[in-house]
Order: C-alpha cells, then structure tokens, then sequence
C-alpha cells in the first residue's frame, strides 16, 4: 500500500494554501487568501503580514469563503477587490488592496453583520518582523496626534508595548523607511513573540474593552490600512542554497527528551517495545488532581513502569484545596508505587487560564504557595515553578524563588496554522528562550510540551475541534503530528534550544493528539486507519526524530551555522564515533544543502523513505545510510541524520 505524498508530509489530503507572489515594481508580496504576507522591498522584508481576520468568541479564526470582483495588475500599479463572508453569511465584507510601484501598499476593508454576530475581534491586523526590528528604534504617532519615539522590545514584552496606535514609522534596513498609518478603529500593539509567533501584532480593538463583542444586525465596520515607502536599499541577495556549517565544542550538552502524558495518551500494550526502544529520559505527566487522580497517578504510573522511565509530575491542584494534605497524600502513593521520581510542579487550576497584566487576577493559593506546599511534600525532590500553558501566562506571571527550574510549554498554533506560519514560529524560540533566562537567570529550565497542536486554550473555554483534519488555528488535533512536517518541526525546536542551558523538553506523547505512535483514534488519519490492518505497530515519522534527538541527549554540542534558518535547522553533537549532525528542511521544495569540508553518511527520513518508516520503528537504526560530501539533497520536510567521518 502506499500513502499519498501529501499524507507522508502533513497527515492531511488538504492542500497547502495556496498563495500567490504579486510584483510591482521593486515591491512584492505574496496574496494569500485575505492576507498581504511577505510584504517587501528589493528583497527586504518590510511586513510580515497585513491580514482582516474575523475571530470567534473563543478565538477561533474563521476561515472565509471569498470571491474575486476585481483584478487589474500592470507593470507599476496593483488593484484587487475581494468579497468575503464568514459563519454562513453572518458577517460579510468587502476587500480592496491596492499597491503602486513607488512603494505604496492602500488595504481597506468594511464589513457589516447580515444578523448579530459576537465575536472578539473583526478588523485588520499589521504583522511586524521581530528578526529586522526587535531593539531597533521606532516612531508611534498616536491617536490623540501625540509622537512617541522609543525602540521595538528586545526581550518578549508581557503587556501591549503601545496604545492608541494612528502610525507607526520604523528603519527596516538603513535607508529604507516604512510608515504604516491605520484608520477606523483603535489600535494597540502586542508582542506575539508570547505565542511563539515570529512578529509584533498592531490589532483591534483594544484588549482592555470588553470581549466578545457584538456587531448589531445592518451595522458596519470600515478600516484602512496604508502603508508607504520612504528611501531605497540594495536589493538582498539570494542565495541558491542554504549553507551549514560546523564549529568547535560549547559548554552546552543536548537537552533530555521526554514523553508526556495525560489521560487517554497511553500507548497499547504492541506499541511499548517501540516506546522503550525511544530510550527518553522521563514520563512527564500531567494530574489533575480534582479529576479521578487516583486513575491518572495509577494509568502515570503503569506506563512509566512499562517504559522503564522516571517519573516527572505536572499536577494541577484544585483552587481550595488543602494544598498540604492533597500533595502530601500524592507523594505517599508515589513512595508505595516504588517509582523513581524525577520532578514535581505544582500549579492551582486557575493559572491554566490567561489573564491580562492590567486585568484581575485569581484569588486562591498563588503558583508560590502550591510551589512551597509541594517542596514540603518532595522533600530531595525538585521542585519547579512557572505555567503548565505558553510562554504568555509564564512572562506575565514569572516564577518566584524558591524553585529548583522553571517551566512553560509552546504552542505553534495560537494565531494562525497555515505551514509558513507554524515554521516562522521556530524563528521566535530564542526569542523566548532569551526572555525567560532574563526572567530566571541561572535557575534550571525545563519545557513542556513543545507542540503544533494547541493542548489546551487559555484563552476561551475549549480548543478547536478538527473533525476534517485541516490546518486551523487553537485544534487540539493538528493533522501534521502524523507527517514528515512534525519530524522537521521537531529537530528545529530542539536545535533552537542553543545557547540557553534548557535541560529538557517534551515533543510528543506515546498516542493521542501529541503522539509519535499511531492509535485508532476518533477523528480521521487518512493513510494510517487503512494501513493499520495488517499492521500491528505504527508509527508516525516524528517517532524516528524523536529517536534520533534521545540519543543525543547529553551529548556535547558543537558550534554550528546555518545561513538561511528559516529554510534548514541543524544541531551538532560530538558522539562516539566523532560529529554528528541532524538536519531539518523547513520547506516544501526540494533543496541542496551546502557541507563545507564534511563528508560521511546520511540516514535521510523524507517522503522516499517514510513509508518504511511508519512501519518499522527500528527503521532509524537499520536503514541503509548513503554517503555524501560536502553537500546533500533533501526533499520537502525531510529529517537527515548525519555520520561525519572526515572534515577539511
């Protein structure tokens, strides 16, 4: 049997977004759907994105269905006319862009709601490049006609660094000006680094207004975007082919790699060889203690025999509790299962919620309390402190000492799913790696679960059901867990980590929505449900990288260098039998990645490869490597890992 191309990259038939790139003159971008992405100027990126999204009242983006009215492109000037509507035709909206050679970009949008329509936000958003500005100077011409000259927040800021938005003018490159100018509503700046996306957010309507909100049956809403070129810059180059190359030994080792776990993530009993065949270091499972947690600590405990693997404990304690006697009572069953426990963290069930920094916060037992109630219980054990959910909730409420490490999860997925905004997402992870350290200095940092798919939401009442499997921003069950994408996802995310000391992070699950090993499960897995028949054991091509990196795991780094980032990750170690590498293609095209003086093998995990893999666990261990010198060919998503037995 074999599994569409499609399937092997992303686990879903649903084609990638189309999108298409739009030239004018020495401005371009790329028309996707409603949003102008990739915004730039002989090459420099000046926006990310300028988007009119329609949001539901838990945060759900809607998807639009659209139609072209318009379309007129000539050699120095761009008009387009889009007619949209969302909810079964509950809100329906006119899109006008229009773009002119000298370096003018005109968006204007108005929408009107054919019956009551609640949402949290209808209107445009403006996506700046955290890469080119993040520290970099910036003027904001506010609402009110006051100027405002300050910089872009170097370090992830907790709260929305400007109000009152009417203009923002910034210096992309020297010598080249951009000035955004924003009309009919009130706009504000957040930084969405918080949420791992890799720009700062200009929105409306404010976050301090009540949401959801309703647009009344016949009202309207209009807005205008524009956006205006100022001086000029060399066109950037463009490079063939991205560039890795390896350097000397740090200081730093490979993070541990563990398996996390909650209810209904546990792996059928064929599937548990393969899973202690991973060698992870620990099983970190979440507890809801004011939910059956005498069946979680038990279900936590079978498996974590099974494997052969610590424990480490996430536990979420009920509001008002008796913290003292619910952790103690914890501990004591811990001890009589006779299982060896690596970690404890501690958190009240509200802070699984998020809260403005100007807003209310909850009043029960603080993260400090349930933090010092489970250091009395664990006594020798450590004891971490900081959010079981995205780096949001831990920047706005930081750990305070004493704890042994901090602790917070990521989620790929917050604002957007499309593939070119998930992997821009690993663009971001230094960003809040570099944040936290300045929040907790030399303290231990473990992360959570680093995931696609959005485990919980704290921003609403529920995440996304995603019965279609299709690419949807806050889905509790992202179709490219299943594909290639998750693999390279993976090896990024862990490649991201140099050069903050992280001593562990958990990518998957044994099954379930974050697994690495396929599971009959209620929503559809195209490919996988049919080829599950004859087969006892499945698994997904991230179980291989996960496989891979856990090998790796206190191996000593090597210094490495890539070019172009946002196209390959590579991570570096010094093993056994001298460097080894793993590489990652972050990108549907195939593409040569450039070795300079490295030559050995490759075990290359990529759409060739994959069916093979998905049906032998052992496939990263036995299959058959190939040599390369100084260069190597990866197809679309493809995970390398690479044996160097000679350097120049």
């Amino acid at each position: 049997m074999e599994l569409a191309p499609d399937i092997l990259r992303y686990g879903t038939a649903e084609p990638a977004e189309p999108g298409e790139t739009l030239l004018v003159g020495p401005l371009s971008f790329t028309l996707s759907a409603t949003a102008v992405r990739g915004l730039a100027w002989r090459g420099h990126e000046l926006l990310r994105g300028i988007d009119f999204v329609v949001r539901d009242e838990h945060w759900g983006t809607y998807r639009p269905q659209l139609r072209l009215l318009a379309r007129r492109i000539e050699r120095d000037r761009l008009q387009l006319r889009l007619a949209g509507e969302v909810a079964e035709g509950a809100l329906a909206f006119i899109l006008e862009i229009a773009a002119s050679a000298t370096g003018e970009l005109h968006c204007r949008a108005e929408a009107m709601a054919q019956r009551d329509f609640r949402t949290n936000r209808t209107g445009f958003v403006v996506l700046h490049p955290v890469h080119e500005v993040a520290g970099a100077p910036v003027t904001i011409a506010h609402a009110d006609g006051a100027i405002e000259r300050s910089h872009f927040p170097e370090l992830v800021a907790p709260h929305q660094p400007f109000l009152a938005i009417a203009g923002i003018r910034h210096e992309p490159v020297p010598g080249l000006v951009v000035d955004c100018r924003f009309a009919g509503e009130v706009f504000e700046m957040e930084d969405q680094r918080n949420w791992t996306d890799a720009s700062f957010k200009t929105y409306c309507r404010p976050l301090a207004w009540p949401f959801p909100f309703t647009i009344g049956a016949g009202e309207r809403v209009g807005q205008a975007v524009t956006v205006a070129v100022d001086g000029d810059a060399p066109a950037r180059p463009v490079r063939a082919a991205p560039t890795v190359r390896s350097g000397p030994r740090t200081a730093e080792t490979v993070p541990a790699i563990a398996l996390a776990l909650e209810a209904g993530w546990t792996a059928p009993e064929p599937a548990i060889p393969a899973l202690r065949a991973l060698s992870a270091s620990s099983l970190l499972a979440r507890v809801d203690l004011s939910n059956d947690a005498e069946t979680a600590l038990a279900a936590a405990a079978t498996t974590a025999k099974a494997l052969g693997l610590p424990l480490e404990l996430e536990l979420v304690t009920p509001d008002d509790a008796d913290l003292d006697g619910l952790l103690g009572e914890v501990s004591r069953r811990v001890r009589a299962a006779s299982l060896p426990l690596r970690s404890v963290v501690a958190l009240p069930a509200a802070y699984l919620e998020s809260y403005q920094p100007f807003g209310q916060w909850p009043q029960g037992a603080s993260p400090e309390v349930a933090t010092a109630a489970a250091r009395r219980a664990f006594p020798g054990i450590p004891v971490g402190s900081g959010m079981l959910t995205n780096f949001a909730e831990f920047n706005r409420r930081p750990p305070r000492p004493p704890f042994d490490f901090a602790t917070h999860a990521t989620c790929a997925i917050v604002h957007a799913a499309d593939d070119r905004s998930v992997v821009e997402t690993l663009e971001c992870l230094p960003h809040v790696f570099r944040s936290a350290r300045a929040r907790i200095g030399q303290a231990g940092y473990r992360l959570g679960l680093v995931a696609i798919g959005a485990r919980s939401n704290p921003y609403g009442t529920r995440t996304v059901d995603n019965p279609r499997q299709l690419r949807i921003p806050m889905a509790h069950v992202d179709p490219r867990q299943r594909g290639l994408f998750a693999a390279a996802f993976a090896v990024a995310a862990t490649a991201r980590t140099a050069g903050f000391a992280i001593d562990r992070l958990a990518l998957a699950a044994p099954c379930g929505p974050f697994g690495c090993i396929y599971r009959r499960a209620p929503w559809p897995q195209p490919g996988y449900d049919a080829l599950a028949a004859s087969r006892d054991v499945l698994v997904f091509p991230l179980y291989h990288a996960l496989r891979w990196l856990a090998r790796a795991a206190g191996k000593t780094r090597m210094a490495v260098d890539v070019d172009e980032p946002g196209r390959i990750a590579a991570l570096a170690f010094a093993d056994d039998a001298g460097l080894s590498l793993l590489l990652a293609h972050l990108g549907a095209c195939r593409t040569t990645v450039r070795l300079p003086g490295l030559r050995g093998t490759a075990r290359i995990l990529d759409e060739h490869s994959a069916l093979a893999a998905i049906c032998d666990p052992d496939w990263s261990v036995t299959a058959a490597a190939v040599p390369f010198a100084q260069e190597l060919d990866l197809a679309p998503w493809a995970v390398a890992r690479l044996s160097v037995q000679a350097t120049a």
